[in-house]
């Protein structure tokens, strides 16, 4: 190392920007996904609870709940993957219900 500087200090410059490099799509990374997550919250709105199940919440449950008294509100929802057709390329899929969703429907009308 004390007999070619200039190396040393164009080897340790490399891996400074290797880290850096790292260290930058990282936070890219996760910056998308925060803002991934907050225009999800803003579609379907802030919920304190989810119900889920494996192959989706049966459509008698869901209508069972929505008719409960207490001031609850419910938003369906679907997470999923879609086939693009020309590559095969598996797509996720989400939806909110607009139709069903009455704070959603105020933002729009």
């Amino acid at each position: 190392m004390a007999r070619e500087p200039v190396r040393t200090e164009v080897t340790t410059l490399c891996v400074a920007i290797r880290v850096a490099v790292v260290v930058a799509i990282d936070l890219a990374g996760e910056a998308s996904a925060g803002s991934f997550r907050s225009s999800m919250e803003s579609l379907q709105g802030a919920a304190s609870d989810e119900i889920s199940q494996v192959g989706g919440v049966p459509d008698a449950v869901f209508s069972e709940l929505s008719r409960l008294r207490e001031p609850l509100r419910f938003s369906a929802g679907v997470e999923g993957y879609a086939a693009e057709p020309a590559s095969g390329e598996r797509i996720p899929l989400f939806r909110v219900d607009v139709v069903g969703d009455e704070s959603l429907r105020a933002g729009i009308a």
